[in-house]
């Protein structure tokens, strides 16, 4: 499936039927929740590592991050395939 944009979405669609707008506009938005969803999880659950990690483990931390592969893996920078295929379903 590939996803359409915003334009494409609504092309054709009569604005003044709220129905068909509300149908082309869920059309638009359902196949993005999926990534969209993992996305929020990974940046909440970064948010906690980061932000919530007692004062004595940062050291470790941040040795994990630094010194490891973990942090790009999660991130997506050594695994720019799995990225580049969300990318291409999504219709710029």
């Amino acid at each position: 499936m590939r996803y359409s944009s915003f334009g494409r979405a609504l092309r054709g669609v009569d604005l003044t039927d709220l129905a068909a707008v509300s149908a082309a506009l869920q059309a638009y938005e359902g196949p993005r929740k999926p990534h969209t969803a993992r996305q929020v999880q990974q940046a909440w659950m970064l948010g906690k590592v980061f932000h919530h990690t007692p004062a004595l483990l940062r050291p470790l931390r941040d040795l994990m991050f630094d010194r490891t592969p973990f942090l790009q893996m999660v991130a997506g920078d050594t695994n720019p395939k799995e990225i580049n295929k969300q990318l291409a379903l999504i219709d710029f």
